[in-house]
Order: C-alpha cells, then structure tokens, then sequence
C-alpha cells in the first residue's frame, strides 16, 4: 500500500514527486504503444514520432560520484534513435556534475518550478467565468476533443498531435483507476484540458492548456481547481505539479508553492 503524503512538511514529499512523475510519464509510453528500454542504469521509451513527448527518459541511477564514462554510456544510447526526445528530471539528478556533462554532449536544460499544494483547505467553490463549463471525460468524443485541445494549448506540433489522435481513434477511451481527464468548454467550444494522475500518495496535476483565444479569463485555473477537489475526495492531501515561469504566477494564485525545481532534459 502507498505511503499518503499529508502535508508539504512531509519528508517524503520530493521523492513521491519524482516518483509519481515516472510513473505518469512511463503510463504515457504505455499507452502510446511505445518500446521500452532498460540499459546503462536508465529506463527511457521511445515511439520514433518526431516530437518530444513522443520520445521520454523515464528514470536513471546517477550520483554526483558516477563516472563520466558511464554518462556517456547512458546518453549515447539514448541519442542513437536519432529523435527529439524530453526527460522531466526531478532533484536527485539535478547535481552540477551530471547536467555539465548533459550540456557538454549538446542536450539543452529547461528549468521550471516543482510545486505542491496541501489540499486540506482547498475552497469547495470553482469561481467559473461566464459561459465556462467543466466536465469529466469518459468517453472516446471527448478525449479526442481533449487531445486537440492540449495540441492547441501547449502548442504542440502537427506530428505530436496526429500520433496521439491515431492512438485515440485507435484504442478509444480506456479508464484507468489513477488517471483522471478533465476538459474545459466555453460556450460549448473546448478551449483548457487537464490531467489528474494519482501515484506515490499525491495527485499530480498534468496537461493543463487552454487555447491562446480563450486565455486571461481564469479557465487555466478553473480546469485544475476540479481535478485537486477530485483528489482530496479520494483521500489525496497533497497534489503537485510543474510549472513554468508563467505557469508558476497562475498556481501561486491557486495556492501551490515552489518545494523544488523540475528540470527538463532535452535533445
């Protein structure tokens, strides 16, 4: 059984976000029909699309202390698909040591804000914008609406996009008891998304995008003010997420403070 994080002062509590993010991004390989590899202390998946979600590092076993040999062991064989791939790296990978030689082998490191939220008191009440609708998705339709919507959003580009699409229309709608899609409509249009996913004793809040022409209203926040209330209804006290600098001022707001920092690895 899972150990529950309760509160921010939780001394577990940057282990359970490293973990929960692993175990969301190794799902999403999972469900994209990706081939898993598990080589040189590292596991990462790789679908061949040309964009970076697509393609993910998943975890590694590094320490300041490891060899750079053995590094560029594990980089070198990630970087022979010859693909775009992102790698979300929480704390424990985080040392000079390690990202130096990241960079020095042309990968490119994205910093963003690890942030967390005690849920215990967590307004009931979601300050919706006028014409603004929420709604839980379980069905293939909506997903499908969903997945345009994140595309739109992030952006993503054609080919992330088409990929997902495809696997949608190919396996449909699969429920699956830790994850949660959440999908925002403004005068009946999709324009926000959000993911739930429950691991490690939090609830990480995944995905969040609204459409550039339905930005500034507070959709952004309304579409992941359901998923944590959803979150503290199933006995989650924590919920975490990743934010960027822009991100990181919206969920301040939501009440979410910086406990970490979440680079991302990229190529």
């Amino acid at each position: 059984m899972q150990q529950m994080i309760e509160s921010l002062s939780h001394p577990a509590l940057i282990e359970a976000m490293e973990t929960n993010t692993e175990a969301f991004v190794s799902l999403w390989g999972r469900a994209l029909g990706a081939t898993f590899y598990h080589e040189a202390g590292a596991s990462w998946f790789i679908t061949g699309g040309q964009f970076l979600r697509l393609n993910m590092g998943i975890q590694a076993c590094l320490t300041p202390d490891t060899p750079r040999e053995k590094i560029d062991e594990m980089l070198s064989k990630i970087e022979a698909h010859n693909v775009p791939l992102s790698w979300p790296v929480g704390p424990s990978l985080q040392h000079p040591t390690i990202e130096d030689r990241v960079k020095a082998r042309g990968w490119s490191i994205f910093p963003t804000a690890g942030m967390a939220r005690d849920l215990q008191d967590l307004d009931e009440h979601i300050d919706l914008p006028t014409g603004v609708t929420l709604e839980r998705i379980d069905a293939t339709e909506s997903l499908q609406l969903g997945v345009q919507t994140i595309a739109a959003g992030m952006p993503w580009p054609d080919a992330g996009r088409d990929y997902i699409m495809d696997v949608v229309r190919k396996h449909g709608f699969v429920a699956h008891p830790s994850v949660r899609y959440y999908l925002a409509r403004l005068n009946g249009q999709p324009v926000a998304t959000s993911i739930l996913y429950l691991a490690s004793g939090v609830a990480g809040l995944y995905c969040v995008a609204t459409v550039p022409s339905a930005r500034g209203r507070g959709i952004g926040r309304a579409i992941s003010h359901l998923p944590l209330l959803d979150a503290r209804d199933m006995g989650y006290r924590v919920a975490i997420l990743q934010a960027t600098e822009k991100g990181e001022r919206i969920y301040s707001r939501l009440g979410f403070h910086e406990v970490c920092r979440i680079h991302f690895w990229q190529r």
